[in-house]
């Protein structure tokens, strides 16, 4: 069973926006299958650590600042 809740983001955006920060990432993805890549959740990536990374850089930058605050 997926899950169909948490994180997610849109893949299929993030490949035609962003195409060199997809590259970057491609590889530790490339096994992954995606039911819809409009609404992929972080936890169907293979790649924990790289998820995380990825999802640090899709972070804008304002945000960034926020998070490294703590709460």
């Amino acid at each position: 069973m997926k899950w169909k809740y948490g994180l997610s983001f849109n893949l299929k955006m993030l490949k035609e926006n962003n195409p060199e920060l997809w590259k970057k990432y491609e590889p530790y993805f490339k096994d992954a299958n995606f039911d819809d890549e409009e609404q992929v959740f972080i936890h169907e990536l293979p790649n924990g650590k790289k998820a995380l990374e990825l999802m640090r850089e899709l972070i804008p930058d304002e945000l960034k600042k926020e998070f490294e605050k703590g709460i």
